[in-house]
């Protein structure tokens, strides 16, 4: 069994920055965690990646559509992931849920 994930939101990957350059296209589950993203495939267990939320260096929304840019430090390389979601209300979901758990991770690491 893996981690226990707080959100998991079906996503359609787009040809896009790093969706084209690693060919991770099609229909995924972006699965959260306290301390990481991953894309999991449908129909598959196991994770296409996993980026760690600290090498997250911002995510967005617009209408439909939600992206994540990756530093240097990602497994994937620098780079953005674009996704297709079936509204802008997901999208937005998404992004502020992700932005709470970066802000946590970051407050986790920031020195007292």
């Amino acid at each position: 069994m893996g981690p226990a994930f707080k959100e998991v939101w079906q996503v359609i990957l787009k040809p896009k920055g790093l969706g084209q350059t690693k060919n991770l296209i099609g229909i995924y589950r972006l699965c959260l965690t306290s301390k990481t993203i991953s894309f999991v495939k449908l129909n598959s267990e196991a994770a296409a990646v996993v980026l760690q939320l600290m090498n997250i260096r911002r995510c967005g929304h617009s209408e439909n559509f939600f992206f994540i840019e990756v530093g240097r430090s990602a497994v994937t390389g620098p780079g953005e992931f674009w996704m297709q979601v079936d509204d802008s209300v997901v999208a937005q979901n998404m992004h502020e849920t992700i932005l709470e758990a970066m802000r946590a991770m970051s407050d986790e690491f920031r020195p007292r």
